[in-house]
């Protein structure tokens, strides 16, 4: 097994990497070692419980997680055979090709040019931020076939309408999908197709989901769907939801026991990464958000850090003063970011 910075693991990490035969929800605080957790879990599930890694999938929210939970699963496993780790549209991506052919996928910055291009023959103001409103509100408008102006943007929901058929219409033109696409055709394809979803629910035995607080509705559906054995596990924090403005949905995290029967709630309640004031401010910071639930996070760091409160102009403004404040602190001889 891999460790901790510790080098060791908890009775909370321990209890989580050898729950077996149930649906299993962790919720996992900052800094908790959730990343441990999956890899030795994955370990454990191949080298103890003699489970093929074929019939193990692991879902990251990104490519750059999947590759580093991938790397150090392979650096502690003897045989050196990896299970799928990947995100949701890589998944998605992978059964429909098997079953289409070739998949050609429409990149990020086309997608941007070509909703851009829309709004330019409607819209006066077309900046940056507006264009990627109206980017990420056409995600949200696929994958629940609505949008809900929330009152923090600009979106017109008429001229959403049009934008969409607008974007559609040249995705179909050159023959190209979208990461919505893929996740809505991979669930239409298992309810459509009974046989196909029954192949891989018998080879999908344990489905691992990290980030669980960022999935939207398709993702769960899907995780529904193939779901058989009630072998999910997944790993999140409600707190820790940064995607809602594309269709994040954290209140799965706190209804998961209703929504996957038999399911169980386990916890992480160490910080390893911060000391003791930042946990304790950010606790208090959190306690009133309305879709959580009650937890209780420790800092294993017992000192106190440094907390700075800082005004910023804008969100642009916000990313280069932090960058640039990480920048001057590292290159100070004066702290250790291994501490």
């Amino acid at each position: 097994m891999i460790r901790n910075k510790n080098n060791t693991l908890s009775e909370e990490q321990l209890t989580a990497i050898n729950c077996t035969n149930e649906n299993i929800i962790v919720s996992a605080g900052p800094g908790s070692g959730k990343t441990v957790v999956i890899v030795n879990r994955v370990y454990e599930l191949i080298n103890h419980k003699n489970i093929s890694p074929k019939n193990i999938v692991i879902i990251t929210f990104t490519k750059a997680a999947a590759t580093n939970m991938r790397n150090r699963f392979l650096a502690i496993d003897k045989n050196k055979v990896s299970p799928f780790f990947g995100t949701f549209h890589g998944l998605c991506y992978k059964i429909l090709k098997s079953y289409y052919g070739e998949i050609n996928i429409i990149e990020p910055f086309e997608s941007y040019r070509v909703v851009k291009n829309f709004l330019t023959a409607y819209v006066e103001d077309v900046s940056e931020d507006r264009v990627k409103e109206y980017v990420n509100a056409i995600s949200i408008y696929k994958c629940k076939g609505e949008y809900n102006r929330d009152g923090n943007n600009q979106i017109d929901k008429e001229l959403l309408k049009n934008c969409v058929n607008f974007y559609e219409s040249y995705k179909n033109e050159k023959s190209l999908l979208d990461f919505e696409d893929l996740q809505l055709m991979c669930r239409d394809l298992f309810i459509k197709n009974s046989s196909i979803l029954n192949s891989y629910q018998n080879q999908f035995k344990h489905i691992l989901v990290d980030e669980f607080q960022d999935s939207d509705d398709v993702q769960v559906d899907i995780l529904k769907l193939l779901n058989k054995d009630n072998n999910l596990f997944v790993v999140g924090d409600e707190d820790q939801c940064i995607y809602s403005f594309r269709g994040a949905n954290p209140t799965y995290i706190v209804n998961f026991k209703d929504i996957f029967k038999e399911g169980k709630t386990l916890y992480l309640s160490t910080n390893y990464r911060s000391k003791q004031n930042i946990v304790s401010l950010s606790m208090k910071s959190i306690k009133n958000n309305k879709i959580r639930t009650s937890k209780d996070i420790r800092a294993n760091k017992t000192d106190d850090g440094i907390i700075k409160a800082q005004g910023v102009r804008d969100e642009t403004s916000q990313g280069t003063y932090i960058s640039d404040y990480i920048l001057k602190v590292k290159e100070s001889d004066d702290n250790n970011f291994n501490n």
